[in-house]
């Protein structure tokens, strides 16, 4: 019924079960670096690399696109004109 090195009744085996934390790590790496990065289209960089991330150039795409200087925080400020009237 069981085969030797199964896990559970799925027979899952345990370097699948090691290995499986890594794998999702490096695929949603362009949106853990996004999100970190407070980057202005984290949310789109986010559904790119879960969609389209399974493909090479979807996840390349999403990785660059995240690594971009584009955070909220970089955004100069408007300043209003300073007019004084004496």
């Amino acid at each position: 019924m069981y085969k030797k090195g199964d896990i559970f009744m799925f027979g899952i085996d345990l370097d699948v079960l090691i290995a499986l934390p890594f794998v999702l790590f490096f695929y949603f790496t362009p949106a853990i670096v996004a999100t970190w990065n407070k980057h202005r289209h984290a949310t789109s960089i986010r559904i790119l690399n879960l969609l389209a991330g399974w493909t090479f150039i979807g996840w390349v795409a999403a990785a660059v696109w995240a690594y971009t200087e584009n955070n909220r925080e970089s955004k100069p400020k408007k300043k209003k004109a300073d007019i004084r009237l004496k």
